[in-house]
């Protein structure tokens, strides 16, 4: 039985007779009589009495017409989200964030996005590279955000947004910070570095610069993720990390960026997807915003 036939049997209940409800609908009675008799084949049950000026709904009849509303419900409900969808004003946009240098965007873009598209949902899954990589791959997620790799999987795409430069930190008031000359690389010798997972790409980066500078930080035993628990970290210690230039002026009051004669690093950084995956509008919207964003950041 189609979802459809069942505006006929509620047009039964309400004209009173089956002949009635198929003039309703321009068909013959016979055609409408056949609907009913293949629901009540269907449910095992009568859903009408059958009288001589009529039918009366049975205590069958009243249960499936009860549910088969809240199917009518369901579909039409469907059927507004769909519409909604296609014009990019439903839907949801799961992103996949990397902290250490998206942080200032995606809260702006974000912004945008529920005032443009208010009933867009917008889920953050904010956790390792490795992690939001394992999750894009399930479908998990729409997109990650975060550095552009040569080492992407074969099914991933990297959409460059962004150059960002990356920045030593550390407290205001660091020993480092007293000096009265450019800080050199032998200065940073007797400081603890707190840093990435060594697989994430920037750690990666960095850690390939050190050695080709024939430097080897004294790294802490701490993996950090988030940049509030970061910067925490370095307002109550001497230790150094590395932020980029995007993030910087969100870290908290207290941190300061620390110049290092000839060490410089830039990062690619953008939108990863999945090749085959045909994003909703809702998600073309959204990154069509974050394009608008990083654009006004170049600037």
């Amino acid at each position: 039985m189609e979802t459809e036939h069942i505006k006929y049997l509620k047009s039964i209940v309400e004209q009173g007779s089956i002949s009635a409800a198929a003039r309703e609908h321009g068909m013959t009675q016979s055609a409408l009589t056949k609907i009913v008799s293949r629901a009540e084949s269907l449910l095992g049950a009568s859903l009408f009495e059958r009288k001589s000026r009529g039918v009366d709904l049975t205590s069958f009849g009243a249960l499936f017409l009860n549910r088969t509303a809240k199917i009518e419900q369901e579909m039409f409900n469907l059927s507004q989200d769909v519409r909604a969808m296609k014009a990019g004003d439903g839907g949801v946009v799961s992103i996949g964030v990397g902290q250490f240098w998206i942080g200032q965007i995606v809260p702006n873009v974000v912004a945008k996005m529920t005032k443009i598209s208010p009933n867009v949902q917008i889920k953050i899954a904010t956790s390792t590279r490795e992690e939001n990589l394992s999750r894009l791959q399930s479908g998990d997620i729409d997109m990650l955000l975060g550095r552009i790799t040569d080492d992407l999987p074969a099914e991933m795409a990297g959409e460059q947004l962004a150059v960002v430069k990356l920045y030593l930190l550390v407290r205001q008031g660091h020993p480092l910070t007293k000096l009265k000359r450019t800080v050199k690389l032998k200065d940073l010798g007797p400081y603890g570095w707190v840093l990435p997972s060594p697989s994430d790409p920037t750690a990666r980066h960095i850690s390939q610069t050190f050695t080709e500078m024939e430097f080897e930080p004294n790294s802490i035993p701490v993996e950090a993720v988030s940049r509030n628990f970061t910067a925490g970290l370095l307002q109550a210690s001497n230790l150094i990390t590395v932020v980029s230039d995007i993030t910087t002026n969100k870290i908290s009051e207290g941190l300061c960026r620390l110049n290092v004669g000839g060490l410089e690093w830039s990062d690619s950084a953008g939108v990863i997807r999945l090749k085959e995956r045909t994003l909703l509008p809702c998600c073309n919207r959204f990154l069509d915003l974050l394009r608008d964003e990083m654009g006004m950041m170049a600037k």
